[in-house]
């Protein structure tokens, strides 16, 4: 039996949201989103996930915030990571920028 990774999502754009959690199912990865940066710490609280991936402009902060939150409040004991490497890539005519961090593995 293979190991299932659980990704977080955080995206105020449904449309976006949707494409990642479809994106990342079709490679067994599972799901959680959050429109806002109050809904993923509420999921983060819940929940250890594998991977983090955020947009940087957020109705209620950036993703930086968040990368900055998960640092302060990470747990030894968990499998969240302290690492945060940055991902951009396009969306229209403009950058979006991702901050993710990756799994301990």
């Amino acid at each position: 039996m293979s190991t299932r990774y659980t990704a977080l999502i955080i995206d105020d754009e449904p449309d976006i949201r949707e494409l990642l959690e479809i994106t990342l199912n079709r490679m067994n990865v599972d799901t959680r989103s959050a429109e806002d940066l109050a809904q993923a710490r509420k999921l983060l609280a819940a929940e250890d996930f594998d991977l983090c991936l955020t947009d940087m402009r957020l109705p209620d902060g950036n993703g930086i915030d968040f990368v900055r939150h998960t640092m302060a409040t990470w747990n030894p004991q968990s499998r969240r990571s302290r690492q945060a490497p940055l991902i951009s890539f396009p969306n229209r005519s403009n950058y979006r920028c991702y901050a993710a961090w990756s799994p301990r593995h």
